[in-house]
Formats: structure tokens, sequence, C-alpha cells
């Protein structure tokens, strides 16, 4: 898919009940600058001005025990014609940044 989480990376939750169990419609597989394969859950997805934005983590770090912080990455959200879920940048520092806080006040209210 070419998207690159660490341009669209920010932000993080401090803890994660590792019990929690992920289906298969929230695991995803970006591919980052250097081609690399990371397996991401849906942490989260949101509406913003009329489109959905998604949270992702990656899966390793959600269910790790060691406790360190994770990374989080926002991308638009969508579900093409065919049902796919499909993800995009958000380019906009503004529509971004928004977008960011409404997820770091979900991510405290839990």
């Amino acid at each position: 898919m070419g998207t690159d989480p660490e341009d669209n990376g920010d932000g993080h939750i401090d803890s994660f009940d590792e019990s929690d169990e992920f289906s298969p419609d929230d695991l995803v597989t970006i591919t980052d600058e250097d081609g690399t394969e990371l397996e991401c859950a849906i942490v989260a997805v949101i509406e913003h001005d009329g489109e959905e934005f998604a949270l992702l983590a990656r899966v390793e770090q959600l269910t790790s025990e060691e406790g360190d912080e994770i990374e989080m990455f926002i991308f638009r959200y969508a579900i093409d014609e065919e049902g796919k879920q499909t993800f995009s940048f958000v380019d906009e520092d503004e529509t971004y940044e928004a977008v960011r806080s409404e997820f770091a006040v979900l991510m405290d209210q839990e």
C-alpha cells in the first residue's frame, strides 16, 4: 500500500488490555518507507468533518508485556466499493492535529 507510518505517527497510549483480541477486520498490514511490512491493529475510528480517520498501532507493541510506549499512526479511513478497507495519509497539518486531539481525548476516556 506504500503508506509510511513514520511520517504519520504521533502520540501514544499508556496502557492496553492485552486480553483484548483483534478480529481479522481489525488487522491491517502497512508498508513503511523501507518496504518493511508492519502488522497493525485498528485501535479506533472516528469521524471528523465528514471523513473517517483510523488510529493504528503495531500489534507486537499492543500485545507486548514490556510496557513500552506504543507508537500510533493516523490515516484517513474508508471502505471502497468492494468492501475493502483503504488507508491514506493525512496531508493537511490542521486536519491531522484536530484528529490527533480527538483521538487523544478518546484514549484518555478509556
